[in-house]
């Protein structure tokens, strides 16, 4: 597929004028979004155009097991497969990421990104917005990478601290076939704040819908379509889409969803007989392709087709020399069996015999207490002397298999760089700490995973009970050790969680992963795990088991 690029010409002033409080930002920082466009492109073309489009890749080069059937999901080949595929039958297609390529497997440790970059380059993406995780390497290194890339990162509204100015290109508007599209990357508000305190003191976050108004407004006259890649979570793109008339597709991400269908959401200011912006998402892993057919008819109408294609490999895999369909096999699939045989001389290396597996549910981290996660706050304990253990339950990714544990096992199952901390509080402030995280957990702000104490919860009267640490009764006076990730430790913005202990913090310097690799060497014969830490007494919140 080939495609021209496109440019407009700059946006008047008053165009931001509008809201300057909910910018929050001086008027020149946005015009700074359109320089350089001087000529002008029309729209009001007639024409179809797919759009494919992934999120949350996470790193996933390779095809994993799928409990659900004989063979393997994902994999960045079988994709690039069926992305050439559906480009041979659908020549004006454009392929897009919406953020979270990067972090998840050690592909990314080991290679900083650059397997990422080549896989997604090789398979045939277009443009990609910045997710939670591609900053998590620092600036430089992803400046390197996108040096290196076919494809673009869009992304409107992150800007340097320092001079105001945008950090990546924030728009793009190619004509593919006989219709002209503006994109557009943006970022929301909680996946901005996932980003380490580093790189938030050096970048500036704008609310995406204050660019969005501008910007689409701006290129609407003068486009065909235009589509929005959003790493902002569903509920924030449908508010996008309610509050920013003339989107026509928000490709989103951030919370992982595999909708099997368009959620459609019409602009409460949308002009007369304007068609409802389209939200779509893939889940998560590369495990679905997502594909949206777009058309304009001869009189500027607007229809589409949505299929979630899941990304299967056979079991056997796929040949080495032809694909599924008896083609040639697709490039990437070597590019990928090259980095995985380097990887494997480095993460195949056994560390332990584990003589039971423990289990980790994504889908379930936030609702219960899992295995691997308490066998992650045992080894913060094991680490540190400290009586109780706690980890945020995003901050664990996989399971551990029974068997040989591999530095791949460990890698996956904590791929984040945080090292092993303690904060030092009061019985009563532990009790009082636990009713607060109890309160969140019920009502979905995050989940937490625990070892070291168990305690109830009651749900009528919003009060935890019956604390014991390490079988002990609770004792309001006495002071405990609680070992945690420096992820709810280091980071002002997370002060909520830690902000009152901050002043007893040690910080041991050990990664999380390697904590966990200790406990399993020198502790072998570790008991199931499978026992709450906390029990809910009283009704039981929707998703609660």
């Amino acid at each position: 597929m080939t495609h021209r690029a496109a440019v407009v010409s700059p946006c008047p002033p008053q165009a931001f004028s509008r809201h300057p409080r909910r910018l929050g930002v001086p008027l020149p920082l946005l015009l700074l979004l359109f320089m350089g466009v001087l000529a002008v492109a029309e729209g009001r073309g007639a024409g179809t155009l797919t759009l494919l489009h992934t999120n949350d890749l996470h790193s996933e080069l390779e095809s994993f097991p799928d409990a659900s059937s004989t063979g393997r999901l994902g994999g960045i080949a079988r994709q690039a497969e069926m992305i050439a595929a559906i480009r041979r039958e659908r020549p004006h297609t454009l392929v897009v990421g919406a953020g979270d390529q990067v972090q998840g497997t050690p592909f990314f440790q080991v290679f900083q990104g650059m397997a990422e970059t080549e896989a997604l380059s090789l398979a045939g993406y277009d443009f990609v917005t910045l997710g939670n995780h591609e900053l998590d390497l620092g600036l430089p290194a992803l400046a390197r990478n996108l040096a290196a890339a076919s494809y673009t990162m869009l992304c409107a509204n992150v800007f340097t601290a320092k001079d105001l100015r945008p950090v990546f290109r924030p728009y793009r508007v190619v004509t593919v076939g006989s219709l002209t599209v503006g994109l557009i990357g943006v970022i929301g508000d909680p996946a901005w704040n996932d980003q380490g305190a580093p790189i938030r003191r050096r970048l500036l976050q704008i609310e995406p819908g204050a660019v969005l108004r501008s910007l689409v407004a701006h290129l609407r006259p003068v486009v065909d379509l235009v589509v929005v890649l959003s790493h902002s979570g569903l509920e924030i793109d449908r508010r996008l889409a309610r509050e920013v008339p003339g989107i026509d597709a928000i490709v989103g991400a951030h919370d992982h969803y595999a909708l099997a269908t368009v959620t459609e959401v019409l602009a409460a200011q949308a002009a007369a007989g304007a068609p409802p912006a389209l939200i779509v998402q893939a889940g998560d892993r590369g495990r679905f392709l997502g594909r949206l057919d777009l058309t304009i008819d001869g009189e500027g109408c607007r229809s589409h087709r949505f299929d979630l294609l899941p990304v299967l490999t056979p079991a056997s895999g796929t040949s080495g020399a032809t694909d599924a369909a008896g083609l040639p096999a697709h490039p990437v699939q070597a590019l990928v069996a090259s980095y995985g045989r380097r990887l494997a001389a480095i993460m195949d290396t056994p560390i332990t015999e584990a003589p039971r597996g423990f289990f980790y549910d994504r889908n379930r981290r936030d609702k219960e207490f899992l295995p691997l996660g308490t066998l992650t706050c045992e080894a913060f304990r094991h680490l540190t002397g400290a009586e109780i253990g706690i980890i945020n339950s995003g901050g664990v990714r996989a399971a551990i298999p029974s068997g040989t544990v591999t530095l791949r096992h460990l890698y996956q199952a904590l791929p984040y760089d945080n090292t092993v901390t303690v904060v030092t509080m009061t019985g009563a402030e532990l009790a009082a700490f636990l009713d607060g995280l109890c309160r969140n957990w019920l009502t979905n702000i995050t989940g937490y995973q625990l070892a070291g104490l168990t305690a109830s919860f009651d749900t009528r009267r919003q009060a935890v009970s019956d604390i014991r640490v390490e079988g002990k009764p609770l004792e309001p006076g006495r002071r405990y050790r609680l070992a945690t990730s420096s992820f709810l430790t280091a980071d002002p913005l997370r002060k909520g969680v830690f902000g009152p202990f901050l002043d007893t913090l040690e910080d041991s310097g050990v990664l999380m992963r390697d904590a966990l690799g200790r406990l399993l060497r020198e502790v072998p014969d570790l008991p199931p795990l499978n026992a709450p830490a906390i029990t809910i007494t009283g009704p039981r919140p929707t998703g609660f088991p």
